[in-house]
């Protein structure tokens, strides 16, 4: 990363370094650096740990053209699971391929009143678990590609910058 600074008539000549203060920086991935296997038919609660952060799945359903997982919430107040996106890859390569399959896509996440697909948010404040809904084919067993987006990372540093 680079960060261009030019000089002003305006700054005083005396001084000698700057501070570049950085509080917070989201970081995304190009590409998925987690899975995890969900079988219909396994256990729940089902704990996958992803970047030092455990997300605890409750329960876990198929309806026609997607999944709709129950992921607990870390505090009562939390509304979204930042910094987290899930999808299945073999099915999203089949939805960026097929132009009817991407329309009945855009027509679920419209039915379901969501933003979007892969991100875990919550319908009720007063509910104790966040709703993920992912595109999906029917099937037993699943691969879950977990992928960082715009994960929120403290940093609240200053770093000195000599002028001289």
């Amino acid at each position: 990363m680079q960060l261009p600074f030019s000089s002003s008539v305006f700054f005083d000549t005396e001084v000698k370094e700057l501070y570049l203060h950085i509080g917070m920086v989201q970081v995304s991935e190009r590409e998925p650096s987690g899975s995890f296997e969900l079988s219909m038919n396994g256990t729940f609660p089902l704990t996958v740990r992803y970047k030092n952060k455990d997300i605890v799945i409750e329960k876990a359903r198929y309806h026609d053209g997607y999944l709709h997982l129950k992921v607990k919430k870390g505090a009562p107040h939390q509304d979204r699971l930042e910094g987290v996106y899930f999808f299945i890859k073999e099915y999203n390569d089949q939805i960026s391929q097929n132009d009817q399959l991407m329309e009945k896509v855009n027509r679920l996440r419209e039915e379901l009143n969501i933003t979007g697909f892969g991100t875990a948010i919550t319908s009720e404040s007063s509910s104790p678990y966040l709703d993920l809904y992912i595109p999906a084919s029917k099937q037993d067993k699943y691969t879950i590609s977990l992928q960082r987006v715009y994960d929120p990372i403290v940093i609240n540093k200053d770093y000195p910058i000599s002028l001289k």
